[in-house]
């Protein structure tokens, strides 16, 4: 039964150089704060792209892992980095999409500090119950909770997470160098080593414009806050 969109996403840092500096783009090699543990399925993506775009552009796509407060941690760095284009981020959507809406004092603006570049899959995650439940479908365990308040209970990944949610970009980059990043994610996304490996982790590769990406981060963002008001969630 599947139940919830995630979205592995890449961003990039607010503000590039112009003119000679864009042009020469990559001259040294990238940063790719990822905002997860090492392992993780969007660590995993991040480097296998990362490899392939260095590949191709010459220079090194490096991974530095920086996980915790549900991607608060990675986000506020990669917002705060030096604005020289070479500080990429990468991390799950709902560090952008929900933790808003859910904790207070958020060290970045999701809508205004960063510039959408690349949404590389998506996948589902699905609500199980064992096998021994009288539950059979997501219908007979809503109607359950509701006719025994408070004596139905889950597990999740975490208040504001993915899980809690389904039961959880730097604005001013020059065109070009967000058209190449967005144009060498997607060429690396449809080779085939790596659109099988997508497939093996149960995602689906993602190979739309930056555009998209965009509208579909402020459609989320707005959707979760919707959801977050209707169920009385504050942000703590």
């Amino acid at each position: 039964m599947r139940i919830f969109l995630i979205a592995t996403l890449l961003i990039a840092l607010q503000t590039l150089l112009i003119g000679a500096h864009a042009q020469t783009y990559p001259a040294k090699s990238v940063r790719i704060i990822a905002s997860v543990l090492p392992g993780d399925t969007c660590d995993i993506l991040v480097r296998m792209l990362g490899y392939k775009m260095g590949e191709r552009l010459g220079q090194q796509f490096v991974i530095d892992n920086r996980a915790g407060a549900s991607g608060q941690l990675g986000h506020a760095m990669v917002a705060q980095a030096a604005a020289d284009g070479y500080t990429l981020g990468c991390g799950n959507g709902g560090s952008l999409s929900i933790v808003p809406h859910v904790f207070k004092n958020v060290p970045y603006n999701a809508l205004k500090d960063f510039t959408s570049v690349a949404l590389m899959a998506t996948n589902f995650m699905a609500l199980a119950v064992g096998n021994t439940h009288p539950a059979k479908n997501a219908g007979e365990l809503i109607q359950m909770a509701k006719q025994n308040p408070g004596k139905v209970s889950f597990g999740s990944n975490g208040e504001g997470a993915f899980l809690h949610f389904a039961t959880e970009w730097p604005a001013g980059i020059p065109p070009n160098i967000v058209a190449l990043l967005n144009s060498e994610a997607n060429r690396a996304i449809n080779l085939p080593d790596i659109r099988e490996k997508i497939v093996s982790f149960a995602l689906d590769g993602v190979t739309e414009s930056p555009q998209h990406f965009a509208s579909y981060m402020r459609a989320e963002h707005a959707r979760y806050g919707r959801i977050a008001k209707e169920i009385g969630l504050k942000a703590q």
